[in-house]
């Protein structure tokens, strides 16, 4: 069945007095949840089954985390993967039309996501920047044991934009543990970096530490004849305080319109085990 989330501050399994339903309550009752409010920030419990969630239409962001927050989302239930946050874009091997952005992370906040699957997610300039088409994070952002899946981004990071918080006295980190990156694009529009990760251009250089370990990307792409560069990962932070490290990890046809079909060190200190 479905449900529609129209009171995103309840977050109890009943249904309050005024009839609204809650988070709790639909994930309890229903497969598929389509949000009509912005749902608060915090864990919630995820019953037995597995739950597509639809965010809404009106952004991008369809979540945003401020200066100041720290949330932490898992969407495991008996160590399974079973939530699904879809950005509701249409994604192609070759475009992406609709949908929205699903997390913003402002400087000053943090993101912590695991057990989950994003997909669908579109960063389309104009409300938004064009980058990152599940997650934008200009704080420290983590990842473990989940599944970025069909995301696109106009300018870059179909799935993953990844950039400096300038906020900070030490480095941004950016851990990606496990995780699966699987036909994210940048789309042929003249401007395509990362298919998969974007890693600092969109943002100050400076430090920044971003790790990844164990993971697989397969079959991302930048596709933009011209300007299509890093097909799962570009990198460029120029700053000697910054560092990519990837450890474990696996490519698989990832492909690029012009040049670095699965990655594209730009600037930047990186090693690749």
């Amino acid at each position: 069945g479905s449900s529609v989330v129209t009171d995103c501050s309840t977050g109890g399994y009943a249904i309050n007095a005024a009839g609204d339903v809650g988070l709790g309550a639909a994930l309890a009752s229903a497969a598929t949840i389509t949000f009509a409010c912005n749902p608060t920030y915090g864990g919630f419990d995820i019953p037995s089954g597995h739950y597509i969630i639809t965010v809404p239409q009106a952004g991008p962001p369809a979540f945003e985390f401020l200066t100041g927050e720290a949330a932490s989302l898992d969407g495991s239930d008996a160590g399974k993967n079973d939530v699904t946050i879809d950005g509701g874009a249409t994604v192609t091997a070759t475009t992406a039309t609709g949908g929205v952005q699903i997390f913003l992370v402002d400087k000053g906040a943090s993101l912590a996501l695991s057990n989950l699957t994003l997909q669908h997610g579109n960063s389309i300039r104009r409300p938004s920047d064009g980058y990152g088409g599940a997650v934008e994070a200009f704080g420290n952002f983590t990842a473990t044991n989940d599944v970025f899946r069909a995301n696109a981004a106009d300018y870059g990071g179909g799935a993953l934009e990844l950039d400096r918080d300038t906020t900070l006295t030490g480095p941004t980190l950016d851990t990606l543990t496990n995780v699966a990156f699987n036909a994210n694009i940048v789309p042929a529009n003249g401007i395509g970096e990362g298919g998969a990760i974007n890693i600092g251009s969109n943002g100050a250089s400076g430090a920044q530490t971003v790790t990844v370990t164990g993971s697989t990307f397969t079959g991302n792409a930048t596709l933009d004849p011209a300007d299509g560069v890093g097909g799962a990962i570009f990198y460029n932070n120029d700053s000697t305080a910054a560092n990519l490290s990837i450890v474990g990890s696996v490519f698989d046809r990832n492909s690029a319109g012009y040049y670095g079909g699965a990655i594209e060190l730009y600037y930047g200190n990186a090693s690749i085990i």
